[in-house]
């Protein structure tokens, strides 16, 4: 088993972890920054509802561009373009708040370009990952890289909080604007190893290329299946986290931005501990069993948060679904970037989030509204209902767990 220290003997990665850290603790934040905004302009959930929406409608309308792209030019040089284009769009955001100008029409803009530039970083980041490491130290790179965003959601949300309490929301977005330059400054400075499955100068269409990343999936059942099946889990599970509990804490239970801090903090420690553990545990043999069953655990986990009656709870709740997330997406992302191929790496990422997130910008809508409507309990309840249904679904079907080993993937 792999040393979690061996992937820092690789000077790549070094700058690639050092990047990614400082941006990360900016990103956490910033989403305590923006619900807060956005319930201090409007008190609305729906307004909360609409704006992530749009962040995710953008994002999902180019993912499979961003895909393409990451396939044809640098990946780290697209990473670093995308940065810099985000650091301007919270700038830009910080201006308007500390001027008094900023308005919910501004944020419905800005998620959507948010939501663009995201479309192109997020496949290039997984994509670059394993091009910094040996495959070899692969699982530690990705549980050291996914533990410190951890580390980062522990200690972002209440430095948010600090910072909205110092500075107001425009201190919060500034701060974000500022890290997002940093980050593209040492991720320049990093270098992709060399494609090594033959030269790129002759590229097929756009076109050609998304079918083949499609035919890929399509040809793999876990991959395609555990997709089908997380396009309901979070389209269930994002909306009620994302949208319903800030709101609840904040309004509901009269917590305000350190609420929100709070809970993000307490959720980030239970993934800090999802993402460690399993380096120090004997070797898992069935992956894709270990993620369906951590996939029921978080749906328990949000279902359960309906009948909490103080912030106690929540943060026990959001602890154990930290875990369970964690430990998912550590199997999930290892199993792909070991198994699938360096030159159709990013389609299938690309196809992955946007299979996988395709009904997000209708679940934060719908839960925006129907918290109006009917309030948050019922809302956290039948999404947590949903997601142990697809957990159930994928565990009793054994082709959605069976994850490949990478000797038998072609």
């Amino acid at each position: 088993m792999p040393s979690l220290r061996a992937p820092f003997r690789h000077p790549m990665f070094r700058r690639y972890f050092a990047g990614q850290a400082i941006s990360q603790v900016g990103d956490f934040v910033f989403f305590v920054a923006l619900p807060w905004q956005v319930l201090v302009l409007t008190g609305s959930a729906a307004d909360l509802g609409g704006v992530f929406s749009t962040y995710f409608a953008a994002q999902l309308i180019l993912l499979l561009a961003g895909g393409v792209l990451t396939d044809r030019v640098s990946r780290r040089t697209l990473v670093v373009l995308s940065d810099v284009l985000q650091g301007i769009l919270v700038g830009a955001i910080a201006v308007l708040a500390g001027t008094g100008t900023l308005a919910i029409g501004h944020l419905y803009v800005f998620g959507a370009l948010f939501g663009a530039a995201q479309a192109f970083a997020m496949p290039a980041l997984s994509a670059f990952l394993p091009e910094t490491v040996p495959k070899a130290d692969l699982q530690a790179a990705n549980s050291v890289y996914q533990g410190t965003r951890t580390l980062a959601f522990i200690g972002g949300p209440a430095l948010g909080a600090l910072l909205i309490a110092l500075g107001g929301t425009t201190a919060a977005f500034a701060f974000d604007a500022v890290s997002f330059a940093v980050s593209a400054a040492l991720l320049w400075s990093a270098r992709g190893s060399p494609p090594t499955t033959g030269p790129r100068e002759r590229k097929p269409s756009v076109f050609v290329q998304v079918r083949e990343g499609w035919r890929y999936v399509t040809r793999v059942p876990w991959l395609w299946i555990t997709i089908l099946v997380f396009a309901i889990v979070n389209a269930a599970e994002a909306g009620p986290r994302g949208i319903v509990l800030p709101a609840f804490v904040a309004l509901d239970l009269g917590g305000g931005p350190t609420a929100i801090g709070l809970v993000l903090s307490s959720m980030a420690a239970g993934s800090l501990l999802g993402f460690f553990l399993p380096n120090v545990l004997p070797a898992i043999r069935r992956r894709g069993l270990v993620a369906y069953v951590a996939t029921a655990l978080f749906g328990v986990s949000i279902a359960l948060m309906a009948f909490s009656q103080d912030l106690v709870g929540i943060l026990a709740l959001s602890f154990v679904h930290g875990i369970a997330v964690a430990v998912f997406s550590l199997m999930w992302q290892t199993a792909m970037m070991e198994q699938v191929r360096e030159d159709i790496r990013g389609r299938v990422f690309s196809l992955d989030e946007l299979g996988s997130f395709v009904l997000l910008p209708f679940s934060f809508f719908v839960c925006g509204i129907l918290t109006v409507l009917y309030g948050p309990r019922l809302v956290l309840l039948a999404g947590g209902l949903i997601v142990i249904v697809c957990a159930a679904v994928g565990l009793l079907y054994p082709p959605a767990h069976t994850f490949e080993s990478p000797k038998a993937q072609r």
